[in-house]
């Protein structure tokens, strides 16, 4: 669902500048602009990020990129084909592809917690046959355009987002794994030994298979047969 305003970034924005402009000063006030793919990749330029028009099939967008990270933006108009038509709203759209069902379990906890930090973007994780990706998307209404000032403050805003995402789901991948690892390794020392605690051994367990650890699945299932 798109929103009608980034509550917050664009609110200090619109407030700054109206505390920095003399009242009635015309001049000082943000021009909107019909928002159209072409002006898109303009601004995205001007803001030191990549900004390319591309044609599929149905429709075009506009490529972009931060610090490695993909992501297109769309404009919903009545002529999808044509990077000139005015656009009603537009949404950033990035992620990642190739995620294992490890990461994809883990993922779809971490799409809850941003979703609850972030409740104007939205993450989650999809899946085509044994293939999962992690998507996060934003949508923003401007159905009488956008001044330029509001466009940089949304793209400047995804661009946070999905650099935080970035850290969330994969700057601590390794250190998790190996965390996950040694959890079940003294959880079956826990369970299998005569002065353990199976009790504690258990928790682990469901701790790690709810992360969507391998072993530790196992383990559960084991321990169900018996």
């Amino acid at each position: 669902m798109a929103n009608n305003k980034i509550p917050a970034q664009v609110g200090r924005v619109e407030s700054n500048v109206n505390e920095a402009s003399p009242s009635g000063a015309e001049a000082d006030e943000p021009f909107v602009q019909p928002v159209t793919l072409n002006r898109i990749a303009l601004l995205m330029q001007e803001m030191g990020y990549r900004g390319k028009v591309t044609k599929g099939e149905d429709c075009c967008w506009v490529e972009s990129a931060s610090n490695g990270i993909k992501f297109n933006i769309y404009a919903f108009c009545e002529r999808p084909l044509d990077p000139d038509s005015e656009a009603r709203s537009i949404q950033f759209d990035g992620g990642w592809g190739g995620l294992s069902s490890w990461d994809a379990r883990r993922c779809v906890m971490l799409c809850n917690r941003f979703n609850h930090d972030w409740r104007y973007a939205k993450a989650f994780v999809s899946a085509d046959q044994d293939r999962y990706s992690l998507t996060v998307k934003l949508d923003h209404y401007c159905p009488i355009g956008l001044a330029d000032e509001e466009f940089c403050v949304v793209a400047d805003m995804y661009i946070r987002l999905i650099e935080d995402m970035a850290k969330r789901a994969f700057a601590s991948s390794d250190e998790s794994m190996n965390a996950m690892t040694e959890r079940h390794k003294a959880a079956t020392t826990m369970m299998w030994s005569h002065d353990g605690d199976p009790d504690k051994a258990l928790a682990i367990f469901v701790a790690n298979a709810h992360a969507g650890y391998g072993p530790s699945l196992n383990s559960l299932g084991v321990l169900t047969r018996k």
